[in-house]
C-alpha cells in the first residue's frame, strides 16, 4: 500500500607525527576591502574544486510535450547521503526539477520529494500527470510517484528489484513497464534482502546495527548460513514478488510471488511476459579454465512465465529450459512473442531464438545459424556473451543484429522460417537499436539517414541525407558535458521498438555539435520529418519531444555547462548552469611519450608505446619532477584525462597529482610480457621499471622519487612491483588484496553480508580463466588451480614477500569494499612483522575508496603527510591551490 505524503629511501622515512598538508589553501583575491571584487587568479584544481562538480541526470518530456523534468546534482560536497553503492561520487545525489514547457517561470524543485534524498528519474506516466522517482536514502530504494508539479505524492513500500550483478554488467529490471496510463509494474525483493547492490553500504550499515543489538539484547538469533550443494535447483525458485503500482491510487497490487525479471506486458496490456529467477546454481568445481568465465551473468535459471493480469492465470515455458530475461519482445498486436534461450548444461552461447504463440504457449525455434549475434553491451569481443541487443517480431520471425559468422559488418537479420534475411542490405554502420517496427517493417538509422527495412524490399530513404555531419541516436552519455548515466529508465533507446511514439534522431555535425533533432515516425517516405534547429554552437542532445517541438541541450561554456531548453519560435531558455568554478582552476598540460617495451623473457618482439603525460601546471622543461606511476594490469598506456575536460567529482581524479608538483603516468602492462613461468604478473616489474627508465631517460622523472600507486587489481600489482624490483621510492597500494590463495577461496568484501550464495571462493573467476595477448582478461589467471598448486598461489603473493619490499608503503583500504579489507589486514601485519616502514589507514563504512567528503580530504592529507615524511615531495610547492 502506497502512503500519501504532501612517498626517498627508506633510512629517512621514520613517519614524524607532523603532517604536510598539500594543496591547502584559499582562494587568491577573496579577501578584504577591494579584494572582494578582483578577479581570482587561476589555481590548481584543488581537492574543493573536485568536491564542488555536479552533474547532469536523466531528462524527460512528458508524452503530451507539456511537461519537462529532469535531474540535476547539487556540489558534491553539499550531499546528506554518501551511502551509495561502492563510491558515491558522480552517481548520487540527484535533484528532480520541473518545468511546464509553454510557461515563462524559472523550474523548480518537483514538490513533496525528500530534499535529502537522492531522487532518480524513472519516467513520467503515459497520460503524463505523474512523475515517477526511485528514491534512494541511507541504504534504501524506493518508488515515489508524484502529480507533476504538485505536493501530492505517493510512497511505495517494497525494494525495486533493480540490480543483481558485479559492477552492473547485466543489467536488471532497469525498466518501468507501465501497463496503463498510470501503472507500472516492478519486481521487488523481501524488506530482508537487498534489490540492488547500488545501496550496499547503507543497507549492510543498518542490518549489522539490527543484528548487533538483538544479539546484545538476547532477544533474537542473529545466524546466517551457506550450503554447498550440487543438487538440481532448477525448481528452487529465488524470494521476491511481481506487483503493480499504480499512481493515482497510490495502490500496490501483488500479480504474483516469487522472483522475477525483465516484465514486458502485452501491447493490450492483458499479459505479461516474464522471467522466474531461480536460486544461484553452485559453479561447476571442473570447469576447464580456457573457457571459465571471470563474471557470469547468467548463474541461475530464468524460466519464461506468462501471467494474465485480470486472472493471475499463469503459463509457465519448460523449453527453452532458461531464457535472457532482457530479450523478451512482444509482437505489435500481442498474438506472439519473442525470447532468446537455451537448454539446461548450455550457455548463452548455445542460444537460440524462439517464437512463442501466446494461445497455445508453444515454442518454435527460429535458427540464426551463420550469424554471430551482436553482444548487447556491444562489445567486439566479449569476455562473456551477456544477451543479444533488442529486436523486433515481425510477422517473418524475430529481427536481430548480428553479422555473418564468416566475419563481416553488423546488420539488422530476420530470422524467417525458410531463411535469413538481410534488412540493412547496401547500409554501412547501421545503429544496433531499433527506431521503430511494426508487423512488417522496422525503421533502422545509418550515419546518412533513417530507413524503412523490411524482408520484400531493398530499404527505403524516410529522412534526407545530410550534406556535412550524420545522423546519431541522442541520449548516449557526454561525459564531457557532465552526464551522469545512473538509472537511465526513461532513455528513448528503452522504448520497445514497437512503441508508436516518433523517436527524436540528432543531426550531429562532423565538428560533433548536434545542430538539430528530427523526429521518426512522423510521416511516410519522402515526408519531410518534423525538426528542430537547435541554433547553439556545441550543443548536445539530451532529450527531445514532438509534441512540444521543444529539446533540452547541454553546452560547454568554458569550463561550465548550460542546460538550455529550445522551443520553435522562441529564444533558447537557460535553465541551470555547472561547473563554472572549474573555469578558475588551471588547465593540465599533457606530453606525448613514445618508448620500447621488451618482454622481460626475451619470447617476443619489441614493442612501441605511445602514452601521455599529465604535467604539473608549473612544468618546465629539463627539470626533473616526482612522478606518481598508476600500476595497473592493461596492455596500453592510459590516456590523458582531465576534471576540466570531463567534469564529474572523482575522489582520486589524476589532476589532483599534478596539482602537487607531480608528473602522473599510468603505463602499458601487456599481459602476455607480464605472464612468466612464475606468475601470471612475474614481467610486471620489468615492465614497470621499463617505463620508469623511459621517464628518466627522456628528462621527465627525477630517477629518486618515484611511486606506485595502485588502486584495486593495481594495488596488488603495485605491491607485487615494490617486492621485485628497487627502482622505487615508495608505494600506495590502496582497496586491493595481497594474498592470491586467501582470496581465491574468500568473500567478496561486503557480498558476505549480501549474497550468501556467492561466498566460498567466488573471487575464483579472476584465477580460474587463461588468457592470451596484450589485452586478455586474466591479470591474474593461474592456469592452474590452488587444489593443484597450491604453492603457485602463496609464493608469488605480495603477503609472502613483504620481507623483499624496501620501500615505504601505504596501504588504504575500508571495510565495506567488495575487495575484502581483511586481505590489507594480512599485508599490514606481514611488514610488520618483518620490520618495514608502512602506515595503514582504514576507513570505515566506505566502499572502494572513499565516497564522503571528510575522507576523500583525509586520504590526500595522508597521501600528503606520507610523501612529504618520506622526501619525496616537489622542491617547492607547484603553485598554490585554491580551495
Amino acid at each position: 500500500m502506497g502512503r500519501r505524503v504532501s612517498r626517498s629511501s627508506l633510512s629517512t622515512c621514520r613517519f614524524p607525527i607532523a603532517a604536510f598538508l598539500i594543496g591547502a589553501g584559499t582562494l587568491v583575491g577573496l579577501g578584504t576591502g577591494h579584494a572582494q571584487t578582483a578577479v581570482p587568479a587561476p589555481h590548481p584544481l584543488g581537492v574543493e574544486d573536485v568536491l564542488d562538480l555536479s552533474v547532469y541526470g536523466q531528462a524527460q518530456f512528458s508524452p503530451d510535450g507539456k511537461w519537462l523534468a529532469y535531474n540535476v546534482t547539487p556540489p558534491y560536497d553539499e550531499l546528506g547521503d554518501y551511502s551509495y553503492w561502492l563510491y558515491a561520487y558522480g552517481l548520487s545525489g540527484h535533484q528532480l526539477w520541473v518545468r511546464e514547457v509553454a510557461a515563462n517561470g524559472p523550474p523548480r524543485l518537483q514538490p513533496g520529494l525528500d530534499p535529502e534524498a537522492t531522487n532518480y528519474l524513472a519516467g513520467i506516466s503515459p497520460d503524463s500527470r505523474w512523475v515517477l522517482v526511485l528514491e534512494h536514502k541511507a541504504g534504501r530504494l524506493r518508488f515515489v510517484g508524484c502529480r507533476l508539479g504538485k505536493d501530492d505524492c505517493h510512497r511505495f513500500d517494497g525494494e525495486p528489484d533493480i540490480r543483481d550483478g558485479y559492477f552492473t554488467l547485466f543489467s536488471w529490471n532497469e525498466r518501468i513497464e507501465w501497463v496503463s496510463g498510470h501503472a507500472f509494474l516492478m519486481p521487488v525483493r523481501p524488506d530482508s534482502l537487498p534489490g540492488s547492490e547500488r545501496h550496499a553500504r547503507g543497507f549492510v550499515g543498518q542490518m549489522l546495527w539490527r543484528d548487533w543489538n538483538l544479539a546484545w539484547s538476547g532477544k533474537a538469533p542473529t545466524a546466517s548460513e551457506m550450503i554447498s550443494t550440487g543438487y538440481d535447483r532448477s525448481e528452487d525458485w529465488a524470494d521476491g514478488r511481481l506487483m503493480e503500482f499504480d499512481l493515482a491510487t497510490g495502490e500496490a497490487r501483488l500479480v504474483r510471488v516469487g522472483r522475477y525479471a525483465g516484465p514486458k506486458a502485452s501491447p493490450d496490456g492483458q499479459y505479461v511476459a516474464v522471467a522466474r529467477v531461480g536460486e544461484r546454481v553452485r559453479p561447476p568445481s571442473d570447469v576447464p579454465l580456457e573457457t571459465a568465465r571471470t563474471h557470469p551473468r547468467f548463474d541461475r535459471r530464468y524460466a519464461l512465465h506468462l501471467i494474465d493480469l485480470a486472472t493471475g492465470d499463469v503459463k509457465a515455458l519448460q523449453k527453452p529450459y532458461t531464457v535472457d530475461p532482457g530479450s523478451i519482445t512482444w509482437s505489435v498486436n500481442g498474438d506472439r512473442l519473442s525470447v532468446f534461450g537455451w537448454e539446461e548444461g548450455e550457455t548463452p552461447h548455445d542460444g537460440e531464438y524462439y517464437v512463442i504463440d501466446t494461445a497455445s504457449f508453444t515454442p518454435v525455434k527460429a535458427s540464426h545459424a551463420g550469424l554471430q549475434l551482436a553482444d548487447r553491451n556491444l562489445a567486439p569481443d566479449p569476455a562473456d556473451f551477456s544477451g543479444p541487443t533488442a529486436g523486433a517480431l515481425l510477422d517473418t520471425g524475430p529481427v536481430v543484429y548480428a553479422r555473418p559468422e564468416s566475419g563481416g559488418t553488423y546488420g539488422w537479420y530476420v530470422l524467417s522460417e525458410a531463411s535469413l534475411v538481410l534488412l540493412t542490405q547496401g547500409l554501412e554502420r547501421v545503429s544496433p537499436q531499433l527506431l521503430g517496427a511494426d508487423q512488417t517493417d522496422v525503421r533502422v538509422l545509418s550515419p546518412d539517414g533513417v530507413y524503412l527495412a523490411s524482408p520484400a524490399q531493398l530499404p527505403k530513404r524516410l529522412m534526407p541525407a545530410l550534406e556535412d555531419g550524420v545522423y546519431a541516436v541522442p541520449h548516449e552519455i557526454v561525459p564531457e558535458h557532465g552526464w551522469s548515466g545512473e538509472f537511465r529508465f526513461a532513455s528513448g533507446e528503452r522504448l520497445a521498438a514497437t512503441d508508436p511514439r516518433p523517436r527524436p534522431v540528432s543531426v550531429r555535425r562532423r565538428n560533433g555539435d548536434d545542430s538539430a533533432v528530427r523526429f521518426t515516425g512522423s510521416g511516410g517516405i519522402g515526408d519531410t520529418p518534423t525538426e528542430i534547429e537547435t541554433g547553439v554552437s556545441g550543443a548536445r542532445l539530451l532529450a527531445a519531444s514532438a509534441p512540444a517541438s521543444a529539446a533540452l541541450v547541454t553546452r560547454r561554456v568554458g569550463s561550465a555547462t548550460d542546460l538550455l531548453l529550445l522551443q520553435k519560435s522562441r529564444a533558447p531558455q537557460s535553465l541551470a548552469r555547472i561547473n563554472d568554478g572549474l573555469d578558475l582552476t588551471l588547465p593540465v598540460a599533457d606530453a606525448s611519450i613514445r618508448y620500447q617495451l621488451s618482454d622481460p623473457e626475451g619470447g617476443m618482439p619489441d614493442r612501441t608505446m605511445d602514452g601521455c603525460l599529465s604535467l604539473p601546471p608549473d612544468y618546465e622543461a629539463g627539470r626533473r619532477y616526482p612522478v606518481i606511476l598508476d600500476i595497473y594490469p592493461v596492455g596500453l598506456p592510459g590516456r590523458c584525462r582531465h576534471v576540466r575536460d570531463m567534469p564529474r567529482p572523482e575522489a582520486l581524479a589524476s589532476d589532483l597529482w599534478t596539482s602537487r608538483g607531480f608528473i602522473y603516468f599510468r603505463p602499458a602492462m601487456p599481459l602476455d610480457f607480464a605472464r612468466t613461468n612464475e606468475s601470471p604478473i612475474g614481467g610486471m616489474p620489468d615492465l614497470a621499471e621499463q617505463s620508469a627508465r623511459a621517464l628518466v631517460g627522456q628528462g621527465y622523472a627525477d630517477p629518486d622519487r618515484i611511486v606506485l600507486l595502485g588502486i584495486s587489481q593495481g594495488a596488488v600489482t603495485a605491491l607485487y612491483i615494490s617486492a621485485r624490483s628497487d627502482r622505487f621510492a615508495a608505494v600506495i597500494a590502496m582497496n586491493g588484496w595481497s594474498d592470491f590463495l586467501s582470496h581465491y577461496f574468500g568473500a567478496r568484501g561486503i557480498a558476505t553480508y549480501l549474497h550468501l550464495d556467492q561466498n566460498g571462493g567466488d573471487n575464483r573467476w579472476r584465477y580460474d580463466c587463461v588468457g592470451e595477448g596484450a589485452q586478455n582478461r586474466c591479470p591474474f589467471g593461474f592456469g592452474e588451480t590452488p587444489f593443484e598448486h597450491p604453492d603457485a598461489y602463496a609464493e608469488t603473493s605480495p603477503v609472502v614477500l613483504a620481507s623483499r619490499i624496501d620501500i615505504p608503503v601505504l596501504l588504504v583500504h575500508s571495510d565495506m569494499d567488495y575487495i575484502s579489507m581483511s586481505q590489507f589486514d594480512e599485508m599490514f601485519g606481514a611488514l610488520y612483522r618483518a620490520g618495514k616502514e608502512a602506515r595503514y589507514v582504514r576507513y570505515w563504512g566506505e566502499g572502494h575508496t572513499p565516497s564522503s567528503p571528510a575522507n576523500i580530504r583525509d586520504l590526500w592529507r595522508r597521501m600528503g603527510s606520507f610523501l612529504a615524511e618520506c622526501g619525496i615531495r616537489p622542491e617547492k610547492p607547484a603553485m598554490k591551490t585554491g580551495k
